[in-house]
Formats: structure tokens, sequence, C-alpha cells
């Protein structure tokens, strides 16, 4: 079982956000749903699909994968994941971390691997203290 899907929105045999919403049946992994398209309603569908978050192309794959260890501010988070309207507010940032928290983390309660930076935002753990 995988710790994270990173699912293509259009693929050549099916439409990825069918493959989410078959998937959200019997699986609870994180799912970051990546596309070209980037319009609020286009974002709003794939987190409603159950996607628990959603990435707009292009991307630099560095960009994926460069958080750990990182701290990246509210306002940073929000414009990278999907350019959300500038009058988002820190709270809304907050509850898009709910989803990804709960499901990888062992205690949400207790973060290991997406940890609050207070007063600042997020950054995914570096792996250096376990």
């Amino acid at each position: 079982m995988p710790d994270l899907l990173v699912l293509d929105v259009l693929m050549t045999e099916i439409d990825g956000r069918d493959v989410c919403r078959v998937l959200r049946v019997d699986y609870d992994l994180p799912i970051l749903m990546l596309a070209a398209r980037s319009s609020a309603d286009d974002r709003v569908l794939g987190l409603e699909l159950g996607a628990d978050g959603y990435l707009t192309k292009p991307y630099d794959p560095r960009e994926l994968v460069a958080e750990p260890g990182r701290a990246h501010t509210r306002r940073e988070l929000a414009e990278r994941l999907g350019g959300l309207d500038r009058t988002a507010t820190d709270r809304g940032v907050d509850m898009h971390v709910v989803n990804p928290r709960r499901k990888l983390q062992p205690d949400p309660r207790s973060p290991a691997y997406l940890l609050t930076v207070h007063g600042f935002g997020y950054k995914l753990a570096d792996g250096s203290a376990g």
C-alpha cells in the first residue's frame, strides 16, 4: 500500500477524477491530484471527490519533494497548491492540512511528519529526529 498517491487527472484510458472517486470507497490513503486545470471550480471538484490536495501543472518536481525541514508560510502553501485567491484565510489553509495529517500521522494529535510552525505555517519533518 503506498503512503501517498500523486494522481494525474488526465490519463489516456481513464479520468483521474474517476480513479479518485473509486479509490475513496475502499482506501484511506492521501491523494494529491495533479492537473492542468487551475480554476477554483476544478480544485474544489477534486477535493470534493476525495483528493487531499491539488497541484496544478506546470510544476517543478523539485517543488513536490523540497518541503522536508523547510517551513512554508500559509500564504506560500496556498499559492503553490493551486493559487487560492488572496482572500483565503489562515484558517482555510489550516483546514487543508487536516486531512493529509490525519492520514499520514500515526497520531494526528501529536504530529511526527507534517509539523506546525506556530505563528508561521507548516513543514515536513526532515527525518533526522527519528
